[in-house]
């Protein structure tokens, strides 16, 4: 009979638990700005957008899956076993992501705030109209909280210098200035309206 090792399994357990955990937040980092809430029963949660429709948004199954044979596993080396993890920490964050944006998508198509470019390049002009469908809420010193923006890495620097046109260019400048007052305006419509528990 082998010997067991209980203390030792429980570590190396929790250890590899941290592991793929610290791995996963750096592939998902961009779902860190995400509220998340911890669901203990069901079978959905019910989104309630700000215009009070809502809807039921299933669960899904989003897992990975990672076989090691026995006659591997008796000679793995840990930086083999580390990477094994890791691939399988990418392939669970890719569905998550999958996910997330056909269900943002979705959402965006059904409350009407989608935009399509027809394949156009990300422009000032675009994310202006982009902002005028959107709900903005401000700081307490009237500045806004623009929603968090996900691009693709090739297209970052372009909208970087896009973004940067809305400083420089009196037009931008002043449509921006016009956006955000119109914008302000709604947000303290909807705080004095709010019912305070």
């Amino acid at each position: 009979m082998l010997p067991e090792y209980p203390r030792f399994m429980k570590d190396f357990d929790a250890a590899i638990t941290r592991f793929m955990r610290a791995r996963s937040e750096e592939h998902e980092a961009f779902l860190s700005g995400v509220q998340h809430r911890q669901v203990f029963e069901g079978s959905a949660t019910k989104m309630i957008r700000a215009d009070g429709t809502s809807d039921d948004t299933p669960f899904i199954d989003a897992s990975s899956h990672l076989e090691i044979s026995f006659d591997k596993l008796h000679n793995i080396q840990l930086s083999e076993l580390l990477l094994l993890l890791e691939q399988t920490v990418i392939d669970l964050a890719n569905k998550k992501a999958q996910y997330f944006f056909s269900t943002l998508e979705t959402e965006a198509e059904k409350s009407g705030t989608a935009i399509h470019s027809q394949g156009a390049p990300f422009t000032a002009e675009l994310y202006l109209d982009l902002l005028q469908r959107m709900w903005i809420d401000f700081n307490e010193d009237g500045s806004p909280r623009f929603p968090t923006s996900i691009l693709a890495p090739a297209v970052m620097e372009k909208a970087r210098s896009e973004l940067r046109r809305l400083a420089e260019e009196p037009a931008l400048r002043q449509r921006m200035s016009q956006l955000l007052s119109q914008k302000r305006e709604q947000w303290r419509a909807r705080e004095a309206l709010r019912e305070l528990a």
